[in-house]
């Protein structure tokens, strides 16, 4: 399942990238695996602001801890996704912000005019609203 970020920014600093200069991100993800790969290119990167931590993005035990939490096509991975946007929603200090990337097929086409595609889009949405 793929995880959730959390950052923290200082309230005097710009918004700056990886949380800014005195800021401080927070990884999440429920394979320990992605969470150790995720460690060695914070790593590589000499970035001593990142952490990560194995962990279930539905029962996150933060509260009111963080500027902004943004999740990137974990929602429809879900079974109950509520649960995620509602701890995300927890972990965020009053007047954070909740960002949300997800699948929406709404706009998805081909042109011409493919069967093969088509069938791809009605299984692939089948298939991500389990």
């Amino acid at each position: 399942m793929p995880g959730c970020r959390l950052w923290r920014w200082p309230r005097h600093t710009p918004h700056g990238k990886h949380g800014g200069a005195e800021g401080k991100v927070t990884g999440t993800d429920a394979d320990e695996q992605i969470i150790a790969l995720a460690q060695e290119g914070a790593d590589a990167a000499k970035l001593d602001n990142v952490e990560f931590r194995q962990g279930d993005a539905c029962t996150c035990q933060w509260h009111e801890e963080y500027d902004l939490a943004y999740a990137r096509f974990l929602l429809s991975h879900l079974s109950e996704p509520e649960r995620c946007l509602a701890a995300m929603v927890r972990a965020c200090r009053p007047r954070g912000a909740i960002v949300v990337e997800d699948i929406d097929f709404s706009g998805s086409f081909c042109y011409p005019h493919c069967a093969a595609y088509e069938r791809y889009v009605e299984v692939y949405q089948k298939v991500v609203q389990r």
